[in-house]
Parts: structure tokens; C-alpha cells; sequence
């Protein structure tokens, strides 16, 4: 497999699940040594003019971003190249971005499957009910992938990944969702022209036991079926884990099926930004 010289997900200390040691300079270091081009720092973030944040979102808002760019002012940026995004959010189908946000970021890459944000993200008659949570994540993308304003961001974060379950549980969630309505999802994603995130996070977290019936493979059938694009996004959370993921990638993405070829195109896009 040829080198994978990006990562576009990225948390730093402004993002409040994060290490308050995830300072900008370490990540630069690693990231140098670690043979990136290109790292983009997307930390959690709620466009602050729309309404219907949550309290973790209201402490987050999008305006505070510019302050990372202080953070490099002194550091050594050669042969690298650094760009600020965001990690918005997509709440029971609620969009929280807007052109307000990109005069703060560079990109922006929007989650949906954040679904243990119980009754804010997940609709309150979704929790502890596999099916509603299995057609919650198929409907929620597919509007995403259909969003009036879907030229706002860039990719999507994580995508039909549930966060902070279990493989059982989403093994349960998937047991619900056809190979029609995976595929319904791939060809949205490729008819919007937007790129997917493997999110090594994810696949990180979930015992090695469980990789070779990966059940979230699925999705990437479909996907890389239909021809859709994706980014990698190691959405660490402190430079140790950064380095480590990077360190793992290619066993890591063996699990969903992709491979270099699969990134090539957001390589090239990502000079863009």
C-alpha cells in the first residue's frame, strides 16, 4: 500500500473531550515525522448563530477556532501543509453551520452518527431501540447527503459508524439495515460528490476478534461499489494516539476494505483547501 499522507481529522485542547496537553506543535512534530503533507485540525464546533445547540455545543462555538492559527505562529511549517476545520454537527437533523462558520475555518466535516448524544442527536424515541436507531443513521445520511446547503462541507465524519456503542450493539443497529439501504446511502453520498471518512478511531476501538465480520463493511461495499471517495481522519484525540493510528493505518483500514487507491482523489482535493 502506498503511503496515505493526510489526516483532516484531527482534535486539539479546544475541543472539551480532548487531552488538554493536544497542543498544535506536538501534532506538527508527529506529523513531520510521520511522513503527513497535509493535517487538518477539526475540533468540535457549533456555528453560534443558529439556535438549538446543546449545553456541551454552547461552550463550543465556532468563533473561538481562529485561535489556533496564534498556536503556529512560530512553528516551522515546511513541506507541511496545515489547514483549520471544524467538526460540526448534524442533530436530528438539524445542521448546525452555516456560511457564518466558514469565516472562522478552511473546511468543514459534518457527523451524523453521534448518536450517543441521546434526544439531541438521536431522537428520543430512537434510544434502546435498534430498528428506529438503524433507520435514524440511513434517513439522517442520506438528508445529509441531500442538505440545501451541502456545498458547506467538505465530507462526512464517521459515517454510518454509531458512536460510543458497543460491536454488539451495532451489530444489533446493522442487523436492520439492508444491502438496498446501504446501497440508497452510497449512491446519495456519490450523486452529492462528497467525500467519506475512515475513521480509524472507530475501527481502533473495536476488538481485533470482531474485524474479519465487520459488520460497518458493509457501508464501505456499497461505497466503494457506487465509486464514492474518501479521506482519512484519525480523529485523535491527544498526539500519542495520533502517532499510534498513523503508525497502525494499514491494518486498520484492512477491516473496512480500502486501501491507498480509495484516497487518492481527496489527496488531490485537499490542495484546494
Amino acid at each position: 500500500m502506498n503511503m496515505i499522507k493526510h489526516d483532516l481529522h484531527v482534535h486539539t485542547h479546544l475541543s472539551s473531550c480532548a487531552s488538554r496537553e493536544a497542543f498544535i506543535s506536538g501534532y506538527i512534530e508527529n506529523a513531520k515525522e510521520l511522513g503527513l503533507t497535509t493535517i487538518g485540525f477539526t475540533d468540535h464546533a457549533w456555528d453560534e448563530t443558529i439556535d438549538g445547540a446543546s449545553p456541551w455545543y454552547q461552550s463550543q462555538p465556532v468563533s473561538r477556532l481562529l485561535a489556533r492559527k496564534e498556536e503556529i505562529k512560530n512553528i516551522d511549517l515546511s513541506e507541511l501543509k496545515v489547514i483549520f476545520g471544524a467538526e460540526g454537527e448534524y442533530a436530528n437533523f438539524l445542521l448546525g453551520m452555516s456560511e457564518n462558520a466558514l469565516e472562522f475555518v478552511d473546511y468543514l466535516i459534518i457527523p451524523h452518527s453521534h448518536t450517543h448524544m441521546k434526544g439531541f442527536v438521536l431522537p428520543t424515541d430512537c434510544i434502546d431501540n435498534p430498528e428506529k436507531h438503524a433507520n435514524y443513521l440511513v434517513k439522517s445520511f442520506i438528508s445529509l447527503c441531500l442538505h440545501k446547503n451541502r456545498d458547506l462541507f467538505f465530507g462526512i465524519a464517521h459515517p454510518m459508524s454509531p458512536v460510543g456503542m458497543t460491536v454488539e450493539n451495532i451489530e444489533k443497529v446493522y442487523s436492520f439495515i439492508t444491502d438496498s439501504m446501504l446501497d440508497e446511502c452510497a449512491n446519495a453520498a456519490k450523486e452529492a460528490n462528497i467525500f467519506l471518512e475512515a475513521n480509524l478511531s472507530i475501527i481502533n476501538k473495536i476488538p481485533p476478534e470482531a474485524w474479519e465480520n465487520l459488520c460497518i463493511k458493509r457501508f464501505y461495499d456499497s461505497c466503494k461499489r457506487a465509486g464514492c471517495n474518501f479521506y482519512l481522519g484519525s480523529d485523535a484525540h491527544n498526539a500519542q494516539t495520533h502517532t499510534y493510528l498513523h503508525e497502525n493505518y494499514i491494518e486498520l483500514l484492512e477491516p473496512i476494505g480500502l486501501d491507498s487507491y480509495d484516497f487518492t482523489v481527496a489527496q488531490r482535493h485537499i490542495q484546494t483547501l
